[in-house]
């Protein structure tokens, strides 16, 4: 336990900065746009960061075949922050619930108000 704890600053430091190549975690909004209750603005987005060079344009141009061979796919699964090479994948916490091959492993993340509510799977499994 005094491991993991002494652990914890760089795995916040590692997620975060994984969390930030990633996506825009700015939380931008348009002002002009309510949801239904009037009082929170709608989220813009997308979020996701592209690889250098390309943009949604040339994105959504491509098959989904040339999308995988080039690796491009901007929405990976986000490796546990405990198991980073490989062994468990961020899940959110609904599909944690119905799927009893995940067992949780709750971790918090360094960014305000996210908890990475992540799993591995019980069994090892071919995919």
């Amino acid at each position: 336990m005094r491991r993991m704890e002494a652990a914890r600053a760089g795995i916040i430091k590692k997620t975060s900065d994984l969390l930030a190549a990633r996506y825009d975690l700015s939380g931008r909004t348009n002002p002009a746009v309510r949801m239904s209750g009037g009082r929170k603005a709608i989220p813009v987005g997308p979020t996701a960061r592209l690889s250098a060079g390309v943009n949604w344009d040339a994105l959504a141009a491509l098959s989904p075949g040339e999308i995988k061979r080039k690796n491009l796919f901007p929405y990976l699964p986000l490796p546990h922050p405990l198991e980073p090479d490989g062994g468990g994948m961020v899940f959110p916490p609904s599909q944690i619930k119905t799927h009893s091959e995940l067992r949780p492993l709750p971790v918090m993340s360094g960014q305000p108000g996210f908890l990475l509510a992540a799993a591995v799977l019980s069994e090892p499994h071919e995919a």
